[in-house]
């Protein structure tokens, strides 16, 4: 078994968080607003905020699920209580947005009802037509990512159990290398599927529905998750001081 992970609370993940949060910000705000971010902003904010939350969040639910003593009641209910009490104010302010704006009839219509528990829920990619003229044609365009992330829930405890299994048999490093090779699957199948975000532009409404479901599933963004699991995994294995040490020099190898 995996002995728990302790990690400092004086750590940067915050600030890895406003980063990414920023970088989004600014991307999809460009993009509604038609303005061109200047050059210094756009090479500070070059790395892509989604990506970085999905490996943030692959490290970190790792530690949660591993933590839990591999309890999953427990781990679920942790889990929840991450997601919907924000994702639910979040429905309920956009639900409020739609009668201040005048969706007075699709707000209350047997659609808009079905919508606002979809916002609430783990279908909140869904976007019925009714809404294409409000906004840029999406209340909350950013929700799409809260079921690839309570897919990724589930994910964790199957990923894990295959990790110790594979290292019970044979050793660590090969029971690494098989959640390598998953993630490595998952690089292959960004080949063969356009590289354009849930809801943005034309092109991605007038995708088929596989393309659009493609996208809101976990496949596109299990390679980033993984990686943040395995080093949630290597932070277990050798701690943390060292762990980071490893990091700075393998971050500092890879970038120059």
């Amino acid at each position: 078994m995996l002995k728990k992970i302790h990690i400092n609370r004086n750590n940067f993940f915050d600030y890895i968080r406003l980063y990414a949060s920023f970088q989004v910000l600014i991307y999809h705000g460009s993009s509604a607003l038609d303005y061109n971010v200047p050059e210094l902003i756009s090479i500070i904010f070059s790395y892509k905020g989604v990506p970085i939350f999905f490996a943030l969040s692959g490290f970190l639910v790792t530690i949660s699920w591993i933590n839990s003593a591999f309890n999953l009641k427990k781990y679920l209910i942790s889990r929840c209580l991450r997601i919907f009490p924000a994702l639910w104010i979040s429905a309920l302010i956009s639900f409020l947005l739609l009668l201040i704006f005048g969706k007075y009839k699709f707000a209350f219509s047997l659609k808009g009802l079905f919508w606002l528990f979809s916002q609430a829920s783990f279908f909140t990619f869904w976007n019925p037509d009714e809404l294409r003229d409000f906004g840029t044609g999406v209340v909350n365009g950013s929700l799409w990512t809260i079921s690839v992330e309570l897919q990724f829930y589930i994910l964790v405890p199957l990923l894990i159990g295959i990790f110790i299994y594979l290292k019970k048999k044979f050793t660590w490093l090969i029971s690494s290398l098989s959640l390598i090779i998953i993630a490595s699957l998952s690089v292959s199948i960004n080949h063969f599927i356009p590289s354009l975000p849930p809801g943005e532009g034309s092109t991605a409404n007038e995708a088929s529905l596989l393309i659009k479901l493609l996208y809101v599933s976990f496949a596109p963004y299990l390679c980033t998750f993984i990686m943040g699991m395995l080093l949630a995994l290597i932070v277990g294995y050798v701690g943390q001081k060292v762990s980071s040490r490893y990091f700075i020099f393998l971050t500092y190898i890879a970038y120059n």
